[in-house]
């Protein structure tokens, strides 16, 4: 059974620590940075946050590691912020959904298959 207090949780931590780095990105640096996810375990422990990192993949790593040598500054401040008893350890992760889309859709647009799944040879001759 799926807990809505977890849901709760990570929903409130993803709002939370977006305005934390918001209000830190000197001390990330200059990455543009968007949370696209945050999974909290059920015993509250770890946190999981997807982030997605604008730049080239040197770009994305960089700001990873960034994210990561700095998590424990974020959790403290994290703490300050949320009213739980235990703030879990906070771990990032990339997301690469945007990455794995813009493939899918170049191998459509490659395929010459349109939007309403008709060829291109078919939708001209109409």
């Amino acid at each position: 059974m799926k807990s809505h207090r977890v849901d709760r949780l990570s929903e409130q931590i993803k709002r939370q620590l977006a305005e934390i780095i918001r209000q830190n990105r000197s001390e990330i640096g200059s990455h543009f940075i968007t949370l696209t996810g945050v999974k909290v375990t059920k015993d509250y422990a770890q946190a999981t946050i997807w982030v997605s990192i604008f730049g080239d993949q040197s770009a994305r790593q960089h700001g990873l590691r960034r994210l990561n040598t700095i998590r424990k500054r974020l959790r403290f401040l994290l703490g300050s912020q949320v009213r739980i008893r235990r703030v879990p350890e906070l771990k990032f992760k990339l997301d690469e959904t945007l990455d794995s889309v813009t493939r899918i859709n170049e191998i459509i647009v490659k395929s010459g298959v349109t939007v309403d799944g008709k060829d291109e040879a078919e939708s001209t001759d109409e």
